[in-house]
């Protein structure tokens, strides 16, 4: 799917059948999209996947680096050369910690902070009991997450 950055925009260009291609399979699927679309005129800026092993072995494969010592969150063009920046999926990551968060119940912040589930949980029970929805939007759904797991 490309999405426009300098327009309100998204197409298509593609649909593979990737399950059971290994990173470097998917490396290669990718690289030769990168392709065809550059045939077009279209300048590929950024590549965003949701955070799935497989996906981050595929940017790897592709010349990126999540090591921390040595960060390289992009990848070169198969045909220009210049960087084509990797972005997570920040919707899905965020579901992602607030399942952790949820089926953990404590977690901890950079600082050794805790964050614990149960606050999230008496503020729904608190804005229910009042009949209020304070700017948060907080929604039962988002307390019974494990129906909806990928739904915020």
């Amino acid at each position: 799917m490309l999405v426009g950055i300098n327009g309100h925009w998204k197409i298509p260009v593609a649909y593979f059948l990737l399950n059971g291609l290994n990173s470097k399979e998917k490396a290669g699927v990718v690289q030769e999209v990168i392709k065809f679309v550059h045939e077009s005129g279209v300048v590929v800026t950024s590549f965003t996947f949701d955070g799935a092993p497989t996906n981050l072995k595929t940017a790897i494969e592709l010349g990126a680096s999540f090591d921390t010592d040595n960060l390289k969150p992009y990848f070169s063009h198969p045909i220009t050369g210049h960087n084509i920046y990797i972005f997570l999926d920040a919707c899905h990551m965020l579901k992602l910690v607030r399942n952790c968060l949820a089926d953990k119940g404590t977690l901890r912040n950079n600082s050794g902070g805790i964050i614990q589930w149960q606050y999230f949980e008496k503020l729904y029970s608190l804005q229910t009991s009042e009949g209020l929805t304070a700017g948060n939007k907080l929604k039962k759904r988002h307390i019974e997450w494990a129906r909806e797991k990928m739904k915020v």
